[in-house]
C-alpha cells in the first residue's frame, strides 16, 4: 500500500534500500572496503530523517520507548534537562531529537572501528540560541542499526 502511495521515489522505497544497503554492508564483514558505522547512519538518515507517510509515521512515533524496549528495540542511553523533566517518552520525541542533532552537526564517533560493536555513536541537542546542552543520548553502532531495523520493520508491519 506504501508503494502504491509513493511510488518508486518516496521516502518508503529510499528507506528500504537504506535497510537493504545496511544489510549488506553488515553481512559482507569488517575485512570489506566499506565501513558498516557509516551506513549505518546512512540507514539512520533513510528511516528516521526523510517523511513517511502520515499514517505509519504517527503509529510508529507514538510508542513508548518503554514499551518499545519491551518488544525488543535497543535502549538508548539518554541525559539532560529534557530527560530530566521527563519530555523524552516515545519514539516520535526521540526522533525529533535526533534529526535536530543530525541536522546541526550533534553526532560523534568514540571510535573509528569497522565493528559495530567497539564504536558508540554520540547524538546531542541544543535548544535554538543556546550553547547549553538539553539532551544527549548515547548508542553502541550494533544497536543504532537494530533500532533501525525495528523502526522500518514497525513501519513496514504498519502499512501491510
Amino acid at each position: 500500500m506504501l508503494d502504491l502511495l509513493q511510488g518508486r521515489n518516496g521516502s518508503s522505497k529510499f528507506a528500504r534500500r537504506s535497510m537493504k544497503n545496511l544489510q549488506f554492508v553488515l553481512d559482507v564483514g569488517p575485512d570489506a572496503d566499506v565501513h558498516p558505522v557509516t551506513q549505518t547512519i546512512s540507514a539512520l538518515l533513510g528511516i528516521v530523517v526523510f517523511p513517511w507517510e502520515k499514517g505509519a509515521f504517527h503509529a510508529v512515533k507514538t510508542k513508548h520507548l518503554a514499551i518499545a524496549h519491551s518488544e525488543g528495540w535497543p535502549p538508548w542511553l539518554m541525559s539532560g534537562s529534557r530527560i530530566d523533566s521527563n519530555k523524552v517518552k516515545t519514539i516520535g520525541n526521540l526522533l525529533e531529537l535526533l534529526r535536530n542533532s543530525v541536522v546541526h552537526g550533534n553526532v560523534t564517533f568514540d571510535s573509528d572501528s569497522k565493528l559495530p560493536s567497539e564504536v558508540t555513536v554520540t547524538f546531542e541537542n541544543y535548544p535554538k540560541g543556546s550553547d547549553e546542552l538539553d539532551w544527549k543520548a548515547s548508542i553502541r553502532a550494533d544497536r543504532l542499526a537494530l533500532f533501525c531495523q525495528k523502526f522500518s520493520g514497525y513501519v513496514e508491519d504498519f502499512v501491510e
